[in-house]
């Protein structure tokens, strides 16, 4: 499974700053905790659907920036 702290750890290992990610529809204001709140939230939501058999497909995208060396 990929989450958002998988991926933040990518981006730590390859030099990316993390900008933002569609989970809060790239609301700057959020901090990171509010963040992982709300993936935690769709998670449960996507689990939720699986069970019933509703298809949910349960991607979010994630922006980062390359850091200068």
């Amino acid at each position: 499974m990929h989450d958002l702290d998988h991926e933040l750890s990518i981006f730590k290992k390859n030099n990316y700053k993390f900008i933002g990610t569609s989970i809060n529809v790239f609301n700057t204001n959020d901090s990171m905790d509010e963040i992982l709140k709300k993936e935690k939230n769709l998670y449960q939501y996507g689990k939720d659907k699986i069970e019933k058999k509703i298809y949910y497909p349960g991607f979010f995208i994630v922006g980062g920036q390359k850091n200068e060396l």
